[in-house]
């Protein structure tokens, strides 16, 4: 544990000014978007609800990143690939618990501005949750969709540092899987025919959602062991 501490300090670090300024730059547009309906239009649907999919984007692009910026340099300072595995294993549940907080109190603070215009915050697509008001489910499914999408694009930056960039290309579609299976577990998604979602209890959709992503951290775990850690010759 005290080799993951200082692992720990660096992710903290990482991208913390670019993660406020995004979550403050993201609310900040969709209040915009709701006033301007509230304007101009009517208040029949949630708004908020369209702040998750930026996020886990977010989330998954920093989790492409990590990798290349962040395992050489530490390991160069005696961090083993185990301490970096594990700390990014913890930095997923965090940052995932902080993403599902968010749309949390996002949508808290939608139903309030809801309430005081007479606004309904209906849902338009399938989500774990049937209103914005069960705010367990809400962080729930924030919190699973945003680590699933985090440990995608953790795959896919350790595939890169490891298989090169045909290698990594090649294994991109693969590390997708987890939030693919998490999306299908919890049966979110457009309600398309073609489209299959797992129709399962909430405690099993949850469930097999986190085995999801825990599986695709242990493969993180598993490619990281192979990665060549070396500097660049010039």
């Amino acid at each position: 544990m005290s080799t993951v501490a200082p692992v720990l300090r660096t992710f903290a670090s990482f991208g913390r000014v670019s993660l406020l300024g995004f979550a403050a730059i993201l609310t900040g547009l969709v209040g915009v978007v709701g006033l301007a309906t509230h304007r101009w239009g009517e208040l029949d649907h949630s708004v908020w609800v369209i702040a998750g999919l930026p996020v886990s984007i977010y989330l998954f692009v920093l989790g492409i990143l990590a990798p290349a910026t962040l395992l050489m340099p530490l390991v160069a300072h005696g961090v083993t690939r185990r301490a970096f595995a594990v700390a990014s294993g913890v930095a997923t549940l965090v940052l995932g618990a902080g993403a599902g907080l968010y749309m949390v109190v996002g949508f808290l603070a939608e139903r309030a501005a809801y309430a005081a215009v007479g606004g309904s915050a209906a849902l338009q697509e399938p989500h774990l949750f049937d209103t914005t008001g069960q705010l367990h489910l809400v962080f729930a499914e924030y919190s699973l969709l945003a680590a699933a999408y985090l440990v995608a694009g953790w795959l896919i930056g350790i595939g890169y540092q490891r298989f090169g960039w045909l290698g990594g290309t090649i294994g991109v579609l693969p590390a997708l899987l987890p939030f693919a299976a998490v999306e299908f577990a919890l049966g979110l998604g457009p309600p398309e025919p073609s489209r299959p979602t797992a129709d399962l209890p909430v405690g099993a959709g949850l469930l097999l959602a986190m085995v999801a992503v825990g599986i695709g951290l242990l493969a993180g775990r598993w490619l990281l062991h192979g990665v060549p850690v070396r500097a660049k010759k010039s």
